[in-house]
């Protein structure tokens, strides 16, 4: 097993395993307001926002380039084509057979494009003392070689007819020109007033946060939440076949009393953090039960990709009370951000 465990593990393994700490059950059972004053909540100004035609005509073209499949023409490369060419590789003047690149394709931007505009189906072209990386990106810049171009076929994208199937390919439900680009204004119209309004959300929260004001911090909380960050350092010591305090001098470049000192003081804030969140849900009346909390679990299951197979896996990985937080910081901005 490798000694050496970078900096970025650290940190990994720390925010990871940064809920270890034993689970603070006052957060349900206690009267929070004896902990924390919570400031008054500035109501956010929420944006009406009307998308240019510039803007929906743009998303529109791009929706449906999306969907274009392009067909074989008899017509000359150009534009926004897609040209399959067989490359020849010259170096000093001779044929190099290793270097031929077969089907290869040339598309509007690619630096070859400009040689074969014009250019039909079996038509060549040539280019000549080109840069090497640009087609072998391994090789050296100052390299140069001649290459000649066969083209095999040219596919173009055909603007289809907008009836209902094709647009509802493009957006199901709508059925004409008019209904797509009315969605589309829609999801533009959407996602910008979203935005603003989550951007005016997280300033207004920061400002929230610093008017709050604490009596006392439950120990218990605060000293769970050290804990589990020290864990994360004495696994990572464990792993790396050496003490904790070893660990920390060598890896982390500092005593173990200044880093306990920088826990604490995370470990401190991170308590503070909580408080609020939670505080701040059972003001505005937000809860969440065992079954919303797996239902939760299950949403960040379905779009991880594969990284979790199971909602099981991902209460397992961010522990329970980390998972449930991050659940009612998200339902609380929904809280202030709806209409």
């Amino acid at each position: 097993m490798k000694k050496h465990l970078s900096a970025v593990l650290v940190i990994l393994a720390v925010i990871i395993l940064s809920s270890c700490g034993k689970a603070w059950l006052g957060f349900d059972d206690e009267d929070l307001s004896k902990y924390v004053t919570l400031a008054e909540f500035t109501p956010i100004e929420r944006l009406i926002y009307e998308p240019t035609e510039d803007e929906i005509s743009a998303s529109f073209t791009e929706a449906v380039n999306e969907h274009l499949v392009p067909v074989i023409t008899d017509g000359a490369y150009g534009g926004n084509m897609i040209a399959k060419c067989v490359i020849y590789v010259f170096v000093n003047g001779e044929s190099d057979p290793e270097m031929t690149l077969n089907d290869y394709e040339i598309t509007m931007g690619n630096f070859l494009s400009d040689y074969i505009t014009g250019k039909k189906s079996g038509d060549t072209a040539e280019a000549k003392a080109i840069s090497k990386s640009l087609l072998f990106p391994l090789s050296d810049d100052g390299e140069k070689i001649d290459l000649k171009i066969n083209i095999i076929s040219v596919k173009k994208y055909e603007i289809p007819e907008f009836d209902e199937k094709f647009c509802s390919t493009v957006r199901p439900g709508c059925r004409t020109e008019s209904e797509l680009k009315e969605r589309i204004a829609g999801e533009i119209k959407k996602a910008k007033e979203e935005e603003h309004n989550l951007d005016a959300f997280y300033k207004n929260w920061s400002d929230y946060c610093a008017g709050c004001t604490f009596s006392e911090l439950p120990y218990e909380l605060y000293i769970g939440y050290f804990n589990g960050m020290k864990y994360a350092y004495e696994a990572l010591a464990e792993s790396a076949g050496v003490s904790y305090r070893d660990y920390v001098e060598k890896y982390c470049d500092t005593t173990v009393e200044e880093l306990e000192k920088t826990m604490i003081d995370k470990a401190i804030s991170k308590a503070k953090t909580s408080l609020i969140v939670f505080a701040t849900a059972k003001k505005a009346g937000i809860t969440v039960t065992e079954s919303d909390l797996f239902s939760y679990a299950e949403k960040i299951a379905e779009s991880s990709e594969g990284e979790f197979e199971s909602a099981d896996e991902v209460i397992l990985y961010y522990g329970e009370d980390e998972l449930k937080e991050e659940y009612l910081m998200t339902l609380i901005t929904e809280h202030y951000t709806k209409e």
